[in-house]
């Protein structure tokens, strides 16, 4: 990476935290990819009444009750206790990370001035619980079962749960972790469903390089397994499937995307701040890119939109195809999808997608919306780390249609894996999508001073 602008601030990662369907921390996550273990399974009959999935990538053993917040100090902690009742399943899971982001970045320490400290999270759309409304509708029901409009004004509205909306409300997940953290500075809230956690970071790495901030908190989460986001994703996606036992991103044999839900969270830093407080560093963020393609006829161009991403990040970043160490696809295991993302990274990569280690997390987690983009980070960030790239779950016949080269075993080592010209296995670049034709990306590599 090259730095032009003597103003420009480096920008580093120095904290991470997930809670994910292959655990809820980021150790039990880091285990799971290392033994090739997927979350993706049957799902309780307890759940009937919240999703219409039979399998997904569920975080069975996440409660959302105050014994899965670990750090926080006695104070915050009893504030935290007492506004559970207002959160969302997708709030808790990103305030739960964000608390081991800070954790494990020693943030405490930094001493930061609240007011350069922000937030931004990639999150999704108003995702409605059936139980909240449950009550209600059953309130406007004649002896037949059949509802009755007209009862909804006396009878049903007040039987909601007086607070639903404050679980609803895309953007509540930055504002909680703002308002218990004390942070002051920046906070927004991205709503781009699989693109959002990239496109947060990005907006957290302008910011940070710009000088409006030291540190920020960032990443996503969501869910695909509420009713509403599931309609979303049959309206949208090519292939969903309620079903599918697996997920096989790249596969010949893939059926469709799986669901799924999950939260990542990292804390970004000034480098010089980080390097004067003896921040451990997990890699330098070196350029970000989005890009949305649509034809005349309202038809999404997803092949386009990746391609103008992969291309746009490597020219900001001023680095060659050659110098990329690991592809994190979207692979959302759709026939087209993955056919149309293979095609973008060989169309800017050329006969280096012969060798260029291509791997997809949703493999082992589904796809959990604004959750998956910031989860397949950290995967990234922890490869970097040691070395070892994790595969691609279940891509047993790579599709000969998808021109690339996915991992398939465990014994992708960064450091010899067939690269030539290239910087062994020190960088990576991130790729997300949704159906209506945008795409986002964020290249990374391992901190060099």
């Amino acid at each position: 990476m090259i730095y032009a602008n003597s103003y420009f601030h480096r920008v580093v990662v120095t904290g991470i935290g997930v809670v994910s369907p292959i655990g809820k921390t980021t150790k039990e996550f880091r285990h799971s990819l290392a033994h090739g273990t997927s979350g993706i399974k049957k799902l309780d009959e307890s759940l009937s009444l919240t999703t219409p999935c039979s399998h997904a990538g569920y975080v069975a053993d996440f409660q959302g009750k105050i014994g899965d917040f670990d750090h926080l100090d006695q104070l915050t902690r009893k504030k935290v206790r007492k506004a559970l009742k207002v959160m969302s399943r997708e709030t808790k899971m990103a305030l739960s990370a964000c608390t081991q982001a800070l954790f494990d970045s020693d943030f405490d320490s930094a001493g930061y001035d609240p007011e350069r400290v922000g937030v931004t999270l990639g999150t999704g759309d108003m995702t409605l619980v059936p139980d909240d409304f449950l009550g209600a509708v059953q309130a406007c029901q004649d002896e037949n079962q059949k509802f009755d409009f007209s009862q909804w004004g006396t009878e049903g509205i007040t039987k909601v749960e007086p607070l639903w909306l404050l679980k609803s409300l895309p953007n509540m997940s930055a504002c909680h972790i703002a308002i218990y953290h004390d942070f002051q500075g920046p906070n927004n809230s991205i709503t781009q469903r699989e693109t959002a956690a990239n496109i947060a970071i990005a907006e957290a790495y302008r910011i940070i390089s710009d000088g409006d901030a030291d540190a920020m908190i960032v990443g996503g989460t969501g869910t695909t397994m509420l009713p509403m986001a599931y309609i979303h994703q049959l309206m949208e996606d090519d292939e969903v499937s309620n079903d599918n036992e697996t997920c096989r991103p790249f596969d010949l044999h893939r059926s469709g995307s799986v669901a799924g839900e999950g939260a990542a969270m990292v804390v970004l830093e000034e480098l010089n701040s980080a390097l004067d407080r003896g921040a451990k560093i997990y890699g330098e963020i070196c350029s970000t890119a989005s890009s949305t393609v649509i034809n005349g006829s309202h038809q999404a161009k997803r092949e386009q939109a990746v391609a103008n991403v992969i291309k746009m990040a490597l020219k900001n970043a001023q680095v060659s195809v050659d110098q990329v160490g690991h592809i994190h696809a979207h692979g959302l295991s759709t026939q087209k999808t993955d056919r149309e993302e293979a095609r973008a990274i060989r169309n800017i990569f050329g006969s280096r997608a012969d060798h260029l280690p291509v791997t997809a997390m949703k493999s082992y987690t589904g796809n959990a919306g604004a959750g998956s983009g910031a989860m397949e980070f950290v995967a990234s960030l922890l490869a970097l780390q040691e070395d070892k790239l994790f595969p691609i779950l279940n891509c047993n016949t790579p599709d000969p249609e998808c021109p690339i080269s996915p991992v398939t075993s465990n014994d992708t080592d960064l450091k010899n894996s067939n690269r030539e010209n290239s910087k062994p296995g020190n960088s990576f670049l991130n790729l997300s999508i949704v159906p209506h034709g945008q795409a986002s990306s964020i290249y990374v590599e391992s901190f060099q001073e």
